[in-house]
This record gives C-alpha cells, sequence and structure tokens, in this order.
C-alpha cells in the first residue's frame, strides 16, 4: 500500500508518462481501486498543497485583486460563450 505513493515522489521524466507506468504497474500487480487511491492521494496531495501555496504568493505579490478577477471574468465569459455557441450550433467547434 504504501508503494505506491513513494512511487509517485520519485522525480522521473515528464509526469504524464510517470502516471501511465504507476497505473500499469498498480493493475498488474492486484492492488485494489480503493487502495490505488487511497495511496495516490497520500502521493499526490503534498504537491497540490505546496503549488497552491506557492501560486497564491506569487499572484498576491504581482497582479492586484482587480486584474486577476478580471482574467477570470475573461475566462469564464469565452466558456460561456463557447458552450452556448456549441450548443445552438449542434456540432463541435
Amino acid at each position: 500500500k504504501l508503494r505506491v505513493p513513494i512511487i509517485h515522489r520519485c522525480p522521473s521524466g515528464k509526469a504524464g508518462s510517470r502516471f501511465t507506468l504507476i497505473n500499469a504497474a498498480a493493475a498488474g500487480s492486484g492492488v485494489s481501486w480503493k487502495d490505488f487511491m487511497k495511496a495516490t492521494s497520500v502521493g499526490v496531495w503534498p504537491c497540490v498543497i505546496l503549488y497552491s501555496f506557492l501560486g497564491n504568493r506569487i499572484v498576491a505579490k504581482s497582479v492586484s485583486p482587480e486584474v486577476y478577477f478580471a482574467a477570470i471574468s475573461v475566462a469564464a465569459l469565452t466558456l460561456i460563450v463557447l458552450a452556448v455557441k456549441k450548443r445552438n450550433s449542434g456540432s463541435e467547434l
């Protein structure tokens, strides 16, 4: 059970290929889905927390709240417009 989070912490190449290899090894070794998800969470959460903290610090020091809110608003409106356009056209973009 502890091997999966330890493997997740090991640096190797691209993150996508690392997770693919870990998933294949876990499936081949008979690790249950529940245990795999628990171990993956333990292995991934430290980086999620660290990146969130660092991202928050960088944004807080470099971007004013108004600019940050404007960027989020533009991104949200763009997604809404694309979704409405896709829904009205009935085909993929």
